[in-house]
């Protein structure tokens, strides 16, 4: 569970956008939002579909 501004002192981000991000998770159906500007992660099953935690690309050397 996240508090305001929680995610944006840990991440660097600022502060409108750690909510986008949030509330990105929400429509993905990752999280919910018990509260205003308060998240937290959703109840999945074992069925639930993984996601990658990083989207960094890593280059292959030639």
């Amino acid at each position: 569970m996240t508090i305001p501004g929680e995610m944006a002192r840990a991440t660097g981000l600022s502060r409108p956008e750690a909510g986008r991000g949030n509330r990105g998770l929400v429509a993905e159906g990752y999280a919910t939002m018990p509260a205003s500007g308060v998240y937290q992660l959703a109840a999945r099953g074992l069925g639930a579909r993984s996601v990658p935690v990083s989207t960094r690309t890593t280059s292959t050397r030639r």
